[in-house]
């Protein structure tokens, strides 16, 4: 749930679960080596608890960092946004995709270059129905700006 609602906090959250499950597992086995004859199985369990709760602790830091910072969306999101702009046949061409991921929402700005003789009313339609397809595309909330350009060298990139 949490990778899919893109929640931190409920990531954070399934860690937290996680590690104590696996923290309880180590220290079982710690136990048995103790009792099977193994003089360090509790320090080898204390051990792999610390290093799970670090590595845990290093990776939910690194995630909200990231997400302090406004970092891009993931590369996957990225190419499905690809897919549904190239799919619009009404724009010819588009640059200047940005995205950067606030929370959960996702901020995503991009031009597109229509044909020059469309009137501003039709070049806005094919800017209102991308947006439409990439809101009901994208699963975490979005905010789009569609630039509209009209496609003449000068603005080709």
């Amino acid at each position: 749930m949490a990778v899919k609602s893109h929640s931190t906090a409920l990531y954070a959250n399934a860690w937290h679960h996680r590690s104590d499950a696996l923290s309880s597992v180590a220290v079982l086995a710690g136990y048995f080596l103790l009792k099977f004859g193994f003089d360090h199985g509790d320090q080898l369990a204390a051990v792999a608890v610390g290093l799970m709760v670090m590595f845990v602790g290093v990776k939910i830091i690194g995630d909200c960092l990231k997400e302090l910072t406004e970092g891009a969306v993931d590369p996957d999101t990225i190419e499905h946004i690809k897919e549904v702009i190239n799919s619009n046949a009404a724009i010819r061409q588009w640059h200047r995709l940005r995205t950067r991921t606030v929370g959960r929402e996702v901020f995503l700005d991009v031009h597109i270059l229509v044909d020059p003789t469309l009137d501003v009313a039709a070049a806005h339609e094919i800017s209102e129905k991308l947006e439409k397809t990439l809101d009901e595309e994208i699963v975490r909330p979005v905010n789009i700006t569609v630039h509209i350009e009209p496609d003449l060298p000068t603005f080709r990139k």
